[in-house]
């Protein structure tokens, strides 16, 4: 009986208990009345969109756009088009005509507005890169920037280079524009013409194209060749147009060593290039001043005609004209592939695309991008080689900071001072070729920016009094690093 009586009592008191739990949370949840919320209350915050709010302080990497829009805006009236679609490239156009210097960005302007697309990585940073004459736009949350430019109306005309537009978006904006009755066309590219070294674009500099050795590569270029002309005749293509520079160096065994004015290039060891690979051809396209004996020996062995393994060396200038004139030449030509869009990469731009005739292209996947991604024993084991040695000059250069301000006191280092000296410890080790991308060295609140990368204006004192944040690589001949590291030099 007195057991029954517990049961009861405990159940009375569970069912109070449940009753206050739920009336808590009604009480808690209130409809807000947005009348009674008086503007003292509420923080100044940035409009992210615009970057323009009345309480915004200006930060200190912001670029004024104003005379390269009006510039712009005068070639796009001269090219008859309403609206310039501005990709992201390797020179930087994007970055000179809107002060964005992020990874992922492209542009949409038109004479009355100019828009920004990026994603979340950069939404911090493009808020600060933007001026007023921009508004952003969230990938995944906005209108894409082709569903936005359609919504402009029947009538207008939208231009883009094709040179720097993969075949595969370009198809993709085509099908968008039309529907909202927008006419897409190619142009040359409006922004080349009116930037120019006298207001501030680098001069053209290209890299020197190196042999990557055996004893690195692992596999002989002649043999990846064969592997990739076998793939082609189970796939039933007569060749394929190889126009990612990554799946050029890996298949040739060539590297890119020294400087680049391409953006893309600064931390890759690549080169610009094009290839055309059919079973019985090679084609290589390159800069003619970049070839070297070398490398002329390198891609053509005494044995390579009867292997047809001899590569043709021409002028990466004339590539466009070149491929034309080649797919005319052909007496049996079939299908060639032309490289789609993987997760990273544009795949083939729309020129290469539009070049070949019709009947004899397709879009697909590249198989030198699953062939480069399976490594053999010899590039997995350096990958570990790499890290290894990595590791050393990494741990090296925490230990000084740690000393400098930890033991020393030192108040004279930065982001920028830390990222400098890290480069050099790395320089040190054998077989370094440099950074394998800028190094995102960041103090305190500059930590919770994605890809946050330090200028003179934003170059932040490392103190004892907050976290310092470091994502860092570097490119060997073995192997390529990528790590991230937080220290705290006090009390966390």
């Amino acid at each position: 009986t007195s057991t029954r009586v517990y049961r009861k009592v405990w159940k009375m008191l569970n069912s109070i208990w449940s009753f206050l739990l739920l009336f808590a949370i009604v009480k808690c949840c209130v409809i807000f009345d947005e009348s009674a919320y008086s503007s003292i209350h509420s923080r100044n915050t940035r409009e992210i969109n615009t970057n323009c709010g009345p309480n915004d302080t200006i930060p200190p990497n912001r670029v004024n756009t104003t005379e390269q829009l009006r510039i712009v805006r005068k070639e796009m009236e001269s090219a008859n088009i309403t609206i310039l679609i501005v990709p992201l490239d390797e020179v930087g156009r994007l970055l000179w005509v809107s002060g964005f210097s992020g990874s992922n960005g492209q542009a949409a302007i038109t004479q009355e507005e100019a828009r920004l697309w990026t994603d979340g990585r950069y939404f911090i940073q493009a808020a600060d890169q933007l001026d007023c004459n921009w508004e952003m736009m969230k990938i995944g949350t906005d209108d894409s920037l082709e569903k936005w430019i359609s919504q402009a109306g029947a009538g207008n005309i939208a231009g883009a280079d094709p040179n720097i537009v993969g075949a595969g978006d370009w198809l993709d904006w085509e099908k968008v524009l039309e529907e909202g009755g927008v006419e897409l066309v190619t142009v040359d590219n409006l922004i080349d013409n009116v930037w120019t070294e006298d207001n501030g674009r680098p001069t053209p500099e290209f890299k020197e194209i190196v042999i990557h050795e055996m004893e690195f590569a692992g596999e002989d270029w002649e043999e990846k060749i064969n592997r990739v002309r076998e793939n082609l005749v189970e796939n039933k293509f007569f060749g394929m147009i190889v126009t990612e520079l990554d799946e050029i160096a890996w298949l040739f065994n060539l590297r890119g060593e020294g400087k680049s004015h391409r953006e893309g290039l600064y931390h890759s060891p690549t080169f610009q290039s094009m290839s055309i690979v059919t079973s019985q051809e090679i084609l290589l396209w390159v800069h003619p001043s970049k070839v070297s004996e070398e490398l002329t020996n390198h891609l053509n062995r005494p044995d390579c005609q009867s292997k047809h393994t001899c590569v043709t060396i021409k002028n990466i200038e004339t590539s466009l004209q070149d491929i034309s004139y080649w797919v005319h030449e052909q007496d049996s030509l079939e299908t060639l592939l032309v490289t789609k869009p993987s997760n990273y990469l544009s795949g083939a731009n729309y020129a290469v695309y539009k070049t070949i005739p019709e009947a004899y292209r397709a879009l697909g996947d590249s198989p030198i991008l699953d062939m480069k991604a399976i490594k053999n024993e010899v590039e997995t084991a350096g990958m570990v080689e790499a890290h290894i040695r990595d590791a050393v000059a990494l741990c090296d250069w925490a230990a000084m900071m740690e000393e400098q301000l930890e033991v020393l006191g030192a108040e004279n280092w930065t982001e920028i001072s830390a990222a400098d000296r890290l480069a050099e410890y790395r320089e040190e080790q054998p077989d370094n070729k440099g950074l394998s991308f800028g190094t995102i060295s960041a103090f305190g609140p500059n930590g919770a920016i994605i890809h946050y990368s330090p200028t003179p204006d934003t170059d932040a004192k490392i103190t004892r009094s907050s976290m310092f944040m470091v994502d860092s690589g570097g490119q060997y001949l073995d192997g390529t690093t990528d790590v991230t590291r937080t220290f705290h030099y006090g009390e966390p």
